[in-house]
């Protein structure tokens, strides 16, 4: 369902999300180098799959809902491990 680029972190869905597929995912993240002293890091992403509805419900901001072709959103997830 998730892909990473392996140069630049970035994660992207393969595909569209589905009815059957789970609301939560669990992603882990591990970054290594080949050094003389390989050094390492992990980073745990979970991504929670909800309705739109229920996303503008939970958020604490108010905002009034314009037309349905107008809330097309892509958001974008950017982690960087130093």
């Amino acid at each position: 369902l998730f892909g990473l680029d392996r140069y630049t972190g970035q994660i992207r869905t393969l595909r569209s999300f589905t009815e059957t597929d789970e609301a939560q995912h669990k992603l882990v993240i591990l970054v290594k180098d080949n050094g003389n002293v390989s050094l390492s890091a992990t980073a745990t992403v979970i991504v929670k799959v909800v309705e739109p509805k229920e996303a503008f419900a939970a958020s604490d901001v108010k905002n009034s809902v314009k037309d349905e072709e107008e809330n097309n959103v892509t958001f974008y997830l950017i982690i960087t491990l130093g």
